[in-house]
């Protein structure tokens, strides 16, 4: 009976280190394939970044990226060139330090649109009449566009600030309306934005009643020195009739050329 204990007392000793041997290698195998999976993901995470930082390297566009409370943590190249501030440089200062922003027509400073897309956790867009002034005095007009990054559970983590430089699109729309409303050659108000100017004054006449003065001025033999000093000896003098003549204008006068030689000026309260 004793010797038959021991036998299967052996035995379960000799079950329990197979056993033990085969949950160790139960556990080395498990751990491995955890690891290979950690550093698929981790590499998997590391391409996506590396793509991420690879698309806002590419891009157009001006990107800055803040943490919750408007810390610069990232710029990319574009946003570096504009700003003047390197990410190195501009890292964990407030926006408003590297990013100074003004309206174009008044030169107010402009309210910090990731504080407000932070404040707001909503998109905040601007792009009227924005100035961005950079480190060494350089300015850009731009078009803004502040958005609030959120986390799984709602939560604001940061923001992302994207902008494009939009100056020489900005200086062709007012060339543009410029053209529309001035003669080519003299500069002064051609005869569509003249008339509207003038019935703007009746208007206000009816209403508010006033005193105004309205002139009809031509040049005389303006066609003989187009015949005898030819076609750009005109011109100048237009150009410097036109430019003596507003030179001379009260402070709420207007002149006009709507054709040829002729200029008609309107003076108004006088």
């Amino acid at each position: 009976a004793v010797i038959a204990a021991r036998g299967i007392h052996q035995q379960a000793r000799a079950l329990l280190v197979l056993l033990s041997l085969a949950t160790f290698g139960l556990g080395i195998v498990i751990a491995v394939a955890v690891m290979r999976r950690a550093r698929r993901a981790d590499a998997a995470l590391r391409q996506e970044k590396e793509r991420a930082l690879a698309t806002l390297h590419s891009i157009g566009d001006g990107v800055i990226s803040t943490d919750n409370i408007g810390y610069v943590e990232y710029l990319n190249p574009v946003a570096e060139r504009l700003t003047g501030w390197t990410t190195e440089e501009a890292r964990n200062r407030r926006l408003s330090e590297i990013f100074k922003i003004v309206h174009d027509a008044t030169r107010e400073p402009v309210h910090n649109p990731v504080t407000r897309a932070l404040a707001g956790r909503e998109v905040v867009t601007a792009g009227t009449d924005i100035v961005l002034t950079g480190r060494h005095g350089d300015e850009h007009a731009i078009e803004l566009t502040a958005t609030p990054i959120r986390g799984s559970q709602g939560d604001v983590l940061g923001a992302v600030l994207v902008f494009r430089d939009v100056t020489e699109m900005r200086a062709l729309g007012r060339e543009i309306a410029h053209q529309a409303t001035h003669d080519t050659l003299t500069g002064l108000f051609n005869r569509r934005e003249f008339e509207k100017r003038l019935q703007q004054v009746l208007d206000r006449t009816r209403t508010e009643g006033g005193e105004h003065a309205l002139c009809h001025l031509d040049l005389d033999l303006f066609r003989t020195i187009n015949d005898s000093c030819g076609n750009a000896a005109g011109d100048e003098l237009l150009r410097q009739m036109g430019q003596l003549i507003k030179s001379r204008l009260p402070p709420r006068g207007s002149v006009a050329r709507p054709a040829g030689d002729e200029f008609i000026l309107l003076l108004e309260d006088c």
